[in-house]
C-alpha cells in the first residue's frame, strides 16, 4: 500500500519538534459528484507537531508522509467493533433470556455503548500519537 504524503508549512522549531501546517482535503476531490459539498468549505488548516529528524526550519516547506495502513485500522476499529459487540451482544442474550425483544434492546444498548467508548479511547490514542514523518524539504 502507498503511504500519504503530504506538502506541509514549518511555522516553528522547538529543539527537535517542529510545528507544521497543513490543508486538509476534501476526499472525493470533485466538486460536481461531492455528495457532502465538503468543497465549499474553505480551505481548513490544521495544525500538527512532528519530529524534526531532518532539520527543517522556519517558513520551510517540507513533504510529510503517514501509513495508510494506520488509518485503515482505525477506520475498521470505528465501523467494525461497534457491530460486532453488538451481534455478539444479541446472541449471548438470545441464548439466556427468552422472548424477542429484550435481545434486541440489550444489543442496542451495548452496540451504542461500544461507540461511546470507542469515541473516548480512539481520541485518547490520536491524542498521544503522531503518525506523520517529515521525508524531505522542497
Amino acid at each position: 500500500m502507498e503511504n500519504i504524503t503530504k506538502k506541509a508549512y514549518v511555522e516553528k522549531t522547538d529543539g527537535d519538534m517542529a510545528i507544521l501546517k497543513i490543508k486538509r482535503e476534501c476526499a472525493c476531490q470533485n466538486k460536481y459528484s461531492c455528495s457532502t459539498k465538503c468543497f465549499l468549505v474553505r480551505e481548513e488548516i490544521i495544525t500538527i507537531a512532528v519530529k524534526n529528524n531532518i532539520g527543517a526550519k522556519q517558513g520551510d516547506f517540507v513533504e510529510v508522509e503517514s501509513r495508510v495502513s494506520l488509518i485503515l485500522i482505525y477506520a475498521a476499529a470505528a465501523f467494525l467493533l461497534p457491530l460486532v459487540v453488538g451481534l455478539a451482544a444479541y446472541f449471548i442474550a438470545l441464548k439466556y433470556i427468552s422472548g424477542e425483544t429484550v435481545p434486541y434492546i440489550i444489543s442496542g444498548i451495548c452496540f451504542s455503548i461500544s461507540i461511546v467508548l470507542l469515541y473516548y479511547i480512539l481520541n485518547k490514542i490520536a491524542k498521544g500519537r503522531n503518525d506523520f514523518v517529515i521525508r524531505k524539504i522542497l
